[in-house]
């Protein structure tokens, strides 16, 4: 509706009206023919009978010598001298009651005898009489000679105009209007402003192209950074069974989830939180991970690892960025763990085969990146835990706790607590399933909204 009205308002804005490209295309070719005709009538005219005046004055004046009586002349050589005529106007007033007249007055002064005077009438009335039928004549065929070009020039161009602004009505979006009347193009100003909203339409959509160009570059580098990531491959060692899974989304981050081996006695197993999105999130969690896993590696006390790590990693983050993480370090001969939480707002979770019971386990410590050293340093707590044989440990980014429904609220810690208990007698890989269904569930589809990464993990009893 409102496109019509635009529409509409550019019919009547011009000196047109609604007319037809025919009937615009001949009435304008009609007036600027008349105008070229009406020109070409009034001088032609004038300069017509100017001529044809000049043309009698000088026929007299030549004919004089030759009439009449016997002229004066003397010879020399082979030509002959004729008396010089001369020539002026003159009122007179006529002697059959019409009044005063302007006349030519031709005064013989060399003849033999007495000078003489012929007189003549001196008006162009009949020259122009004569000449102003055949001027209009040709202006009326020039007049008409031109509509019937204009004719068949607009309708050579109706035609493919029509389908142009077919063409362009559905590429402006109007393809729900009522078209033309069979045989009638709409006004040319339609077509204009058409041909101008297809062409921003397209500018805009060159300007989303663009910038869907630059996303999906930021979207494709920041997927290579987050395949980087994550481990190559999950350990198995002997009395343990291992399970880990990466939920992507397409609100990408910088959170993963790692393997550290730093001999064959020992694994650990690291889960991390990086604030932000995108590739600046994305760049920051492969900081990170490179920090963690060198330090790490040295297997030696996690608290002065974690420090080390954050000396560098703050130096290399903004403000306002940070990385939280949980570490848990396993002897796997005895199942004693030691755990360091930087930050991280998950918790480890770890299902007792003893009485079915979830634990959490989560010391204190603030997050990597927030603090230089001292405040970091000296808040920076490392935990023990002995595992028992049929123990579950799950350990978890903060993803699952934040995932929303479709109404915007988040699972929340109780909810997901919950689902690991029930799931907590599968196997690890069947516990990740289950944990999965349910966060699907709890979303409303399986493209989740949060990215997370789960590692779940159990003692196998002795055999």
């Amino acid at each position: 509706m409102t496109q019509q009205k635009a529409t509409h308002g550019i019919h009547t804005a011009s000196g047109y009206g609604g007319l037809s490209v025919t009937a615009r295309v001949l009435l304008t070719i009609g007036i600027g023919m008349l105008a070229v005709a009406g020109g070409l009538f009034y001088f032609g005219r004038a300069r017509s009978a100017a001529i044809a005046l000049e043309l009698q004055e000088r026929a007299l004046v030549d004919g004089l010598p030759l009439t009449g009586r016997k002229p004066a002349y003397e010879r020399k050589g082979d030509s002959i001298r004729l008396g010089e005529n001369r020539v002026a106007k003159t009122n007179v007033e006529l002697g059959n009651g019409e009044g005063p007249a302007t006349l030519y007055e031709y005064q013989v002064l060399e003849y033999v005898g007495e000078p003489d005077s012929v007189l003549v009438p001196a008006t162009a009335q009949d020259a122009l009489g004569a000449f102003t039928g055949l001027w209009l004549t040709i202006a009326l065929a020039l007049v008409g000679l031109g509509l019937v070009l204009g004719f068949v020039v607009a309708e050579q161009v109706k035609v493919p105009l029509h389908r142009i602004m077919e063409r362009i009505r559905q590429m402006s979006g109007d393809g729900d209007r009522p078209r033309a009347a069979a045989g009638k193009v709409e006004s040319v100003e339609v077509l204009a402003h058409s041909v101008g909203r297809v062409s921003r339409q397209l500018s805009q959509a060159r300007e989303v192209e663009e910038e869907l160009s630059v996303r999906q570059r930021e979207l494709d580098l920041a997927a290579g950074v987050r395949e980087a990531l994550l481990p190559q491959h999950v350990p198995a060692p002997r009395g343990w069974r291992i399970a880990s899974r990466h939920l992507s989304s397409d609100r990408f981050g910088g959170d993963f989830h790692d393997f550290i081996e730093p001999s064959d006695a020992l694994l650990g197993v690291l889960v991390c939180d990086v604030s932000g999105q995108g590739v600046p999130a994305a760049m920051i969690g492969g900081a990170a991970r490179s920090y963690l896993r060198s330090e790490l590696l040295r297997g030696t006390e996690l608290g002065d690892a974690l420090k080390r790590v954050n000396h560098e990693l703050g130096r290399d983050v903004r403000r306002g960025m940070y990385v939280s993480a949980l570490y848990m370090l396993i002897e796997l001969a005895t199942g004693r763990a030691r755990i360091a939480c930087a930050g991280h707002k998950a918790p480890l979770l770890r299902v007792a085969s003893s009485d079915g019971k979830l634990r959490t386990v989560q010391p204190e410590g603030i997050a990597l990146g927030l603090d230089k050293g001292p405040v970091f340093d000296r808040t920076l707590k490392v935990s023990q835990i002995e595992i028992e044989p049929g123990d579950r440990l799950v350990l978890t980014t903060t993803g699952p706790l934040r995932m929303p429904d479709p109404a915007g609220n988040e699972l929340g810690e109780k909810a997901f607590y919950a689902a690991v208990v029930r799931s907590a007698a599968k196997s690890p890989d069947e516990c990740l399933d289950a944990i999965r269904a349910q966060l699907e569930k709890h979303a409303g589809s399986a493209e989740l909204p949060v990215e997370c990464s789960l590692v779940v993990l159990s003692r196998e009893p002795a055999a």
